[in-house]
């Protein structure tokens, strides 16, 4: 059996804190998938602008980091990340 994790993440947007049950191999989709879930976000503007952030800002995982697993990524058990918005630059519409 694969080991269990519990990471948290913080919504800078709502304040509120989400805590996951989680493996080394679960992808960052998924764990996207269900915080938009639990806070009520649209996916695909989660897809677009939001962002795990390591404390320190270290580190940021966003969608092109979706078809990673956690240990990939280097998120570790007890890790807290932070949910933040950072839209996408380079995009016009007129």
């Amino acid at each position: 059996a694969e080991p269990r994790w519990h990471i948290t993440i913080l919504s800078t947007l709502t304040g509120d804190e989400v805590d996951l049950e989680v493996s080394p191999t679960t992808r960052l989709e998924d764990v996207f998938k269900t915080i938009a879930d639990v806070l009520k976000l649209n996916l695909d503007d989660v897809g677009m602008g939001y962002r795990l952030v390591h404390p320190g800002g270290a580190k940021e995982y966003g969608v092109m980091h979706f078809n990673k697993t956690l240990a990939e990524l280097g998120i570790r058990d007890g890790d807290r990340l932070q949910l933040i918005v950072r839209p996408e630059g380079g995009r016009c519409s007129l």
